[in-house]
């Protein structure tokens, strides 16, 4: 039978379909990432999942020229970042707000796909850091309030996640924390370090789970360093700070305030001071029960403790400083933007007036602040600079977490 030149078409469009182009060598993407700027490679990476499987490989980044921590925030162009948002369809995204063009509420949202089972399983995330998401798994229909619940831990750009081992049974709130390079990382190709921290009215008891060796340690007591009337010891959800091996919440009781230090860089070691006269007058205590927004951040990268209050029509914060073994508090407070800066970028409203101002996350990478109104949105605060950088009508989500990953150094 004789062959038509359709039937060679279809031959060629076969042989055509079948052929995979080859991926490039590891050796070849080591070096155009390294021929190539950081904004550059970043805004890449964000777009290409060939790329970002290559930068998220140990073996990649263990050889990448990179950046590396240090005494300033990451420069924005080498992070992937902005806030994560669950979804009614279970999924949990991620929703940038950091473009001037979100600004006119044109955001971008993209699904992470770690969650979006088809069973009836329903993850909520607790905490976001480095990269790394630890979230709580729940089955709705067979939830048992008060039981223990699975705890997972998931990298958003690799796809990879590690469930943890059956953990302690006390109550009490998981703390993530993330570690630097390969060597440890188990199942999601980063070193983590998951806390499980509970409290009697005079003592913290704690759990690690490490990355590196796969199961919880032992559980420990620790005994509260002073007598204090605050109803739990415990750092709350989303209300703790973490820098290095160290995790710092605050914790109030009928007329102070204190900042909470737990050190598991060795034995567990926890301290406690107390914020001074000035705070509390910010704070309006113990005058009113009615408590302004407080929130712990870092003054730079990995750097000293500081506590932001919002009140009176503006921001402020104090600074811890050591000296040898001793913390304290910086007792005049910075002034770090006035609600006047965030209302003129306001448009099209005569009554300005900001009303309550919450201090929702600080991502500790870049140093950003997230501020929320009840009349006008929210605001994006560079803390440093004490600049606000963005204004947004709206988010997709009631709560959300800051989520950063830098592609050049972890």
């Amino acid at each position: 039978m004789a062959t038509t030149a359709a039937d060679v078409h279809r031959t060629q469009k076969r042989r055509q379909h079948r052929v995979t182009p080859a991926p490039l060598p590891t050796d070849m993407v080591l070096e155009i990432a390294r021929r190539t700027d950081t904004s550059t490679l970043a805004r890449l990476a964000a777009a290409c999942k060939d790329l970002r499987r290559h930068i998220t490989d140990p073996s990649f980044r263990s050889r990448r020229l990179g950046l590396r921590h240090g005494e300033r925030f990451a420069p924005p162009s080498c992070l992937l970042r902005g806030q994560l948002v669950c979804r009614w369809d279970k999924d949990l995204y991620l929703e940038d707000n950091t473009t001037p063009a979100a600004a006119n509420g044109a955001k971008s949202v993209v699904a992470t796909g770690l969650f979006n089972s088809a069973d009836d399983e329903l993850c909520l995330p607790v905490a976001a850091r480095g990269g790394l998401v630890l979230v709580r798994v729940i089955n709705p229909k067979n939830h048992v309030i008060g039981a223990e619940t699975t705890v997972r831990v998931c990298s958003a750009a690799t796809g990879r996640s590690q469930s943890l081992a059956p953990g302690p049974a006390f109550p009490g709130h998981h703390v993530l924390l993330a570690g630097d390079g390969a060597n440890g990382g188990g199942e999601v190709g980063r070193p983590f370090k998951v806390l499980k921290v509970g409290s009697t009215t005079s003592a913290l008891q704690i759990q690690t789970f490490s990355s590196e060796r796969g199961t919880w340690g032992p559980k420990t007591m620790i005994p509260s360093p002073f007598q204090t009337s605050c109803n739990s010891l415990s750092p709350k959800p989303g209300a703790y700070l973490v820098v290095g091996d160290a995790v710092y919440w605050l914790c109030r009781d009928d007329n102070s305030f204190y900042v909470f230090k737990l050190d598991i860089s060795g034995e567990a070691r926890l301290t406690m001071t107390k914020l001074p006269p000035s705070f509390h007058r910010e704070c309006g205590l113990p005058r009113g029960r009615s408590v302004p927004h407080v929130l712990l951040a870092t003054a730079w990268a990995a750097g000293s403790p500081v506590v932001l209050v919002a009140n009176h029509g503006r921001i402020s914060t104090w600074t811890m400083t050591t000296s040898g073994q001793t913390a304290r508090w910086t007792d005049k407070p910075h002034v770090v933007v006035e609600y006047e800066a965030m209302e003129r970028l306001i448009d099209g409203v005569l009554d300005r007036q900001l009303g309550t101002v919450r201090l929702e996350w600080f991502a500790e990478m870049t140093g950003v602040v997230l501020l929320s109104t009840p009349r006008y949105g929210f605001f994006l605060l560079d803390l440093q600079s004490g600049n606000i950088i963005r204004h947004y009508s709206r988010s997709l989500g009631l709560r959300t977490y800051p989520y950063e990953m830098d592609y050049l150094s972890f």
